[in-house]
């Protein structure tokens, strides 16, 4: 269905006033067959992206050809054709959506054909109802969840009659529970015939696939089934991925003589009977469906103990509601309490809409409670005469979308932009911008950059130090890691680190991957129905996996594994949620702790 052959492509990036080419396919070769699944790994800048746009010609290569059911890219007379038959779904939905209502955007692409209105109707329903949403097709995308709105994305593409379909980090931005939805879809799709290619960094995403793509500085490195790509870790890891969680909880297993299973273990069910298959301390014939009993009771935030260090942020009886006093009044929050001291990291977890974001913006001043208090250093932020532009400077925030706070000619002129308007000098500025940059990790060959030119990790990154430039006491980072490589993930979050060591920033981190609050965070806050419904350490709000599920989150894959395991009759101490931690405690459990 699908031949791309050598495709070549470069984008023009200017440093200061210069113009310079860099490439991002460097003879790509990529083969589609009607019906495949496909999904497309790789680190940022590998060139996924790239490749994707050039399939329903948002790009066309620089050299090299790309044949769409034997239509020609470069032929401009191809261009309606192909694009009806590759149609594609973006990292974020909103970018897509136009319509004020569901079935209004789902209707726009065959209304674009000139289809009798009898015709774009029957479209329109057939879509929505393949997605599941035909009872929404009055409301409003607004009143969507991410989830929802990824899945108009899907319909308006659907009703365009594409037989493939493109999707581009899709859930890069989504909660667990959304995510599942959107992934459900896909599945379904497929099985319904269409084809799909899947971009994503979440390994765990593609273990579904007909075959994995694996690209490697704009060029196809590796191609071949989850298997057999997932068989070889350190060539994965060579091209900045890494195993699914699972994957790699059971090569930790086989490498300590645990299990026994020739290749990648990629699925939890499969893993589950290895290990019970091979534990010593109990062999039921059958495990049990799991039942809605936790295996610890979590433990509430207790107030700081005397003589410990007075908190940074105190938030008491914090309530926010939406267009107050109109019909669309909408509550949010509801009487949150919590204390952040210096140096902690604090994790907010919950589903899209549960009120993460609107909270951050009430920490940082740029939304006013309707009620309870938000004191810093002891002071109420509400008290009349209160600046809270200096407040702001102590309490940063990076947005979800971080390159959206972009906007300077240069790398340095974006960092230092804040530091001047705190009133240093021109050289100070500079100074505390290449200082910041400094321990973000940007080089200085990219200080004369647009900001618009960098990587996606790059530009994340200069964000970043556009608000440390400015010394906050307090940094809230609104999913800082989302639609991030694993070795970039990794060295944001080590910036993280560094800055809570070096600087004692205390760290509120809003994130929807679970893996990445047990890993950084002290403590963690579920948020859910406008409330605070769990709170403590990482194990103990992870090891009440039934009821942090019931509020639309989740818990880490290898918490979840053992968990499992516990249904089946293997007892631990706690459920881990780190990977070593958790192969320690089953291989513990298994009676095997001699092979650890």
């Amino acid at each position: 269905m699908i031949r791309a052959q050598s495709i070549r492509h470069q984008y023009d990036v200017w440093k200061g006033d210069e113009k310079f080419s860099r490439t991002a396919l460097d003879g790509a070769d990529l083969d589609v067959a009607e019906g495949e699944f496909i999904a497309i790994l790789g680190a940022n800048g590998s060139g996924k992206s790239t490749l994707a746009k050039h399939l329903n010609v948002l790009l066309l290569p620089d050299d090299g050809v790309v044949h769409v059911s034997g239509m020609d890219t470069a032929d401009e007379k191809n261009l309606w054709e192909i694009r009806t038959t590759v149609g594609m779904v973006f990292q974020n939905p909103d970018n897509q959506i136009i319509g004020t209502s569901v079935e209004e955007d789902v209707a726009f692409g065959p209304e674009n054909k000139n289809l009798e209105s009898r015709d774009i109707q029957d479209k329109v329903t057939s879509s929505l109802k393949a997605v599941g949403l035909l009872s929404r097709r009055k409301s409003s995308p607004t009143k969507l969840s991410g989830g929802q709105k990824q899945r108009v994305a899907i319909a308006g593409v659907l009703a365009c009659d594409s037989r493939c379909i493109v999707f581009d980090e899709p859930t890069a931005m989504l909660d667990p529970a959304s995510r599942k939805e959107v992934l459900d879809v896909i599945r379904q799709l497929h099985q319904s015939g269409k084809t799909i290619i899947l971009i994503t960094h979440h390994t765990d995403e593609v273990v579904d696939a007909d075959r994995i793509i694996l690209m490697e500085k704009g060029r196809v490195a590796a191609s071949g089934t989850p298997q057999e790509i997932f068989s070889d870790p350190e060539r994965l890891r060579a091209a900045g991925m890494d195993l699914p969680p699972v994957a790699e909880l059971a090569e930790i297993l086989k490498k300590d003589g645990a299990i026994e299973h020739a290749g990648p273990v990629l699925d939890s069910s499969e893993l589950i009977s290895l290990v019970m298959q091979n534990a010593e301390t109990v062999k039921p014939e059958m495990c049990p469906a799991p039942s809605n009993q936790s295996h610890a009771e979590p433990k509430v935030l207790s107030e700081p103990s005397t003589g410990r260090e007075e908190p940074l942020l105190e938030v008491r009886d914090l309530c926010f509601t939406y267009a107050r006093g109109t019909v669309n009044e909408t509550k949010v929050l509801q009487n949150i309490s919590f204390d952040v001291h210096r140096g902690e990291c604090i994790g907010l977890i919950g589903t899209t809409g549960a009120g993460k974001t609107t909270l951050a913006r009430n920490l940082n001043g740029l939304l006013k409670a309707d009620s309870g208090d938000i004191l810093y250093k002891g002071e109420s932020i509400y008290r009349r005469g209160y600046r809270l532009s200096n407040f702001r400077k102590e309490v940063g925030l990076v947005f979800q979308r971080s390159e959206t706070q972009l906007f300077c000619k240069t790398v340095l002129d974006d960092v230092a932009f804040g530091p001047k308007k705190m009133g240093l000098s021109e050289e100070e500025a500079r100074k505390t911008a290449e200082e910041t940059l400094a321990l973000v990790g940007i080089d200085e060959e990219y200080y004369d950059s647009s900001p618009m030119d960098l990587s996606g990790g790059q530009k994340r990154r200069v964000a970043l130090a556009g608000v440390l430039s400015m010394g906050p006491s307090v940094l809230i980072l609104d999913e800082p890691a989302a639609g991030l490589d694993p070795v970039i993930k990794a060295e944001v979050f080590g910036i993280i680190n560094r800055i809570r060591e070096e600087r004692g920033t205390a760290i509120i981190l809003i994130s929807h991957e679970m893996e990445d609050i047990a890993g950084y965070a002290d403590k963690v806050l579920l948020l859910a129905e406008g409330g605070i419904k769990l709170a403590g350490s990482p194990g103990d709000v992870f090891s009440d996996v039934e009821k942090v599920r019931s509020y639309g989150a989740d818990v880490p894959a290898v918490t979840s594994v053992m968990y499992e395991l516990a249904e089946c009759g293997l007892r631990f101490g706690r459920l881990e949620t780190g990977v070593f931690e958790a192969a320690a405690a089953i291989e513990s459990a298994m009676g095997k702790e001699g092979r650890i």
